[in-house]
């Protein structure tokens, strides 16, 4: 194969980037230990859910302050933090009424988006 430019390579087979990717598996990861679809005591446990989630635009999970970056970026931070983006403007998504065939065709659908907006202000430049 010859030398590609990785955007190109993504425009051609139509691939969302691995960190969009990652960013669903992780969303997606959390969501299925909160409604039950994967059980593990010790990870549901380690959830802090904040009081008075059903208020649009709260954060839905307490995220604890780390003293090192490998606690702070463990998996569980950050699809609570990226759940905590998407339950606050310009989102406004509710999770708490999502399904889960629901929920991963808007992560879909909106990092579809995002990533159609950053190739057409790449084009741009």
């Amino acid at each position: 194969m010859k030398d590609c430019a990785y955007e190109q390579i993504m425009a051609k087979y139509n691939i969302t980037p691995l960190k969009n990717r990652r960013d669903i598996a992780d969303i997606l990861f959390l969501f299925k230990i909160l409604i039950g679809k994967i059980q593990c005591l010790d990870l549901y446990q380690s959830i802090q859910k904040t009081e008075n989630t059903y208020v649009i635009g709260k954060d839905l999970f307490k995220l604890n302050t780390y003293s090192n970056n490998e606690t702070k970026n463990s998996p569980m931070n950050r699809a609570m933090t990226l759940m905590n983006t998407l339950s606050n403007p310009p989102y406004n998504m509710d999770l708490e009424c999502e399904s889960l065939s629901s929920l991963k065709n808007k992560l879909h659908m909106l990092f579809g988006e995002l990533l159609d907006r950053s190739r057409s202000l790449n084009s741009l430049v």
